[in-house]
């Protein structure tokens, strides 16, 4: 899906001035941690150790589980990459629409797939894996976390994958480090670049049983995460307090962009987070919308055409500061009525 993820600002040439195509919010102040950086650019000249371990530790000690229940990763993509690897030639059930890197690893890994509308109508087999992306990508619905857990407990001949990436844009209670690292079939995937808003730092992590994540270990390459990205996580985990989310300031957001959208004619769905799928009334395509966005107003959006059961007139946008939302409602309109 290289050429389907929503983020591609590097395609417009600085043209981009206000991306609500991420789901991550864009309105972090990174100045003192890119200084903190420059302060370690020495480590660009050495290798790490190959396997990150006190790196692993600093997050498991911050949500205190024991060391080898976090295995770190190239980003929450790897970490999906590597588990389909693990789970190669099996059956994967994908609840969606959903993030399409799913189908992607698992095509990658010779797996045959089926796909899911909801959480009763996973039909699953024993030795099937199961993804679920919680928040979801793109719908902005959420499960319940005592729902997940209780079908987790209820089926344990099935590998549950659950994807939290964005449950920092929630208000809604997830699934906690400890619940994963106790249960035999439960991998959690988590991702610190969204959590800080830090997408070009390549930083994301496993929680789960650490016998299962020894497996996993075995497929993970050498020197996978490197220095800077190390420091930056011993440096996030100790500035965490600078990077709190206010979940529901944003969702109130995606709620007020929604129902401008709704006046407008587009259709919405209802999100618990902090970005919102959208459909375009008629004809009129998201593709088209989102290069005369960009190129008349600096604003990026994902067009969402590319989700399973999606169609051309399915667009997506995460909530950022209220002028910058204002200035996307104002936009559709001028192109709607243009």
């Amino acid at each position: 899906m290289f050429d389907g993820h929503g983020d591609d600002a590097y395609r417009y040439g600085g043209m981009v001035k206000h991306n609500f195509s991420s789901n991550i919010f864009q309105g972090f102040d990174h100045s003192e941690l890119c200084s903190h950086l420059g302060k370690c650019a020495a480590a660009i000249s050495n290798y790490p150790s190959p396997e990150p371990t006190e790196t692993e530790a600093i997050i498991a000690h911050r949500h205190d589980v024991a060391d080898d229940a976090v295995m770190l990763t190239a980003g929450a993509t790897d970490a999906i990459y590597l588990l389909a690897q693990h789970t190669a030639c099996r059956h994967s059930i994908i609840l969606s629409p959903t993030f399409s890197e799913y189908e992607d690893a698992c095509s990658a890994f010779n797996h045959s797939i089926t796909f899911a509308t909801s959480i009763d109508d996973l039909h699953h087999s024993v030795g099937d894996t199961v993804w679920i992306c919680n928040p979801n990508n793109p719908t902005g619905k959420i499960l319940a976390a005592e729902d997940i857990l209780k079908a987790v407990d209820t089926h344990k001949d099935a590998l549950w994958i659950i994807d939290a990436s964005y449950a920092e844009y929630s208000s809604a209670d997830a699934i906690t480090f400890a619940q994963a690292a106790t249960r035999q079939n439960l991998l959690l995937i988590k991702s610190m670049t969204k959590t800080f808003a830090v997408p070009g730092l390549r930083i994301g992590y496993i929680v789960g049983n650490p016998a299962k994540l020894a497996a996993l270990r075995k497929l993970r390459r050498p020197w996978a995460v490197g220095g800077l990205e190390r420091e930056a996580v011993k440096w996030l985990s100790e500035h965490q307090y600078m990077y709190r989310v206010d979940a529901t300031a944003l969702n109130g957001e995606i709620r007020r962009i929604a129902a401008a959208f709704r006046r407008l004619g587009i259709e919405t769905l209802d999100s618990a987070t902090n970005f919102m799928l959208c459909r375009l009334p008629g004809e009129r395509t998201a593709g088209n919308l989102k290069e005369w966005l960009v190129k008349k107003h600096g604003i990026l959006i994902r067009d969402a055409s590319n989700f399973q059961t999606l169609s051309p007139q399915h667009f997506r946008v995460a909530a950022q500061t209220p002028d910058q939302n204002d200035l996307l409602i104002n936009s559709l309109e001028e192109w709607l009525r243009g």
